[in-house]
């Protein structure tokens, strides 16, 4: 009993800290796909490589932590799963990589921020979620999402000084930004940024539903 006391507190911070944690790894993962997709990469291979060191990164805790689950895999489980795929991963994020290509870092993230966003709206009009004003959970999700946007608006429309923290890559990067600056496209970048948060939206909402099926 002491120990499951001690562990209270270290628990219930673990969602928060683990949310930072993927937000500062995004942020990173962005300004470095930016660099190699402005230096002429191929989309497509850099979601591949993308892919296949995340499946080696993951693949040890697997062996360990789930050793025995493949047992369970039947025709339906593997359906499941590639529809996860294609829906969860290729669509939204080769939209967003394309958005990507033709805007900005910064920009990009300011989309990524605004999935939690359009899944409430999304779950508010099918009824997967009510407003509830009067309780603190329900003005709680107002109050967050309304912030979310306002932030997202904020960043977007503010325009500061250049911050460069590594000259020699970075000072490159926007040298080379600016000599391409011609060969982008503002508004179809916006469009396959929304197009791309909107699919994740719609993805985390079949979590949601589906997430109790008998074959998972």
């Amino acid at each position: 009993m002491e120990e499951e006391k001690k562990e209270g507190p270290l628990e219930k911070w673990k969602p928060a800290v683990s949310m930072v944690l993927v937000q500062a790894f995004l942020s990173g993962m962005f300004l470095l796909s930016k660099v190699v997709i402005t230096d002429g990469m191929f989309i497509f291979a850099l979601l591949t490589y993308r892919s296949l060191f995340g499946a080696l990164f993951i693949l040890p805790f697997a062996f360990f932590y789930e050793r025995g689950a493949w047992r369970k895999l039947d025709l339906k489980s593997l359906i499941w799963i590639t529809f996860n795929a294609f829906i969860g991963y290729a669509v939204p994020m080769s939209l967003c990589f394309y958005g990507l290509q033709d805007t900005t870092s910064s920009y990009t993230i300011i989309f990524v921020n605004l999935i939690p966003v359009v899944t409430y709206i999304l779950a508010l009009i099918f009824r997967m979620e009510t407003l509830r004003l009067r309780t603190l959970p329900g003005s709680l999700k107002i109050i967050g999402t309304l912030t979310c946007f306002g932030g997202t608006i904020l960043v977007s429309l503010y325009k500061g000084r250049v911050l460069h923290l590594w000259p020699a890559v970075v000072a490159r990067h926007h040298q080379v930004v600016q000599q391409n600056a011609s060969g982008t496209n503002q508004l179809r970048g916006t469009i396959l940024l929304l197009a791309s948060s909107f699919t994740f939206a719609c993805w985390y909402l079949l979590q949601a539903r589906f997430s109790n099926l008998s074959f998972l």
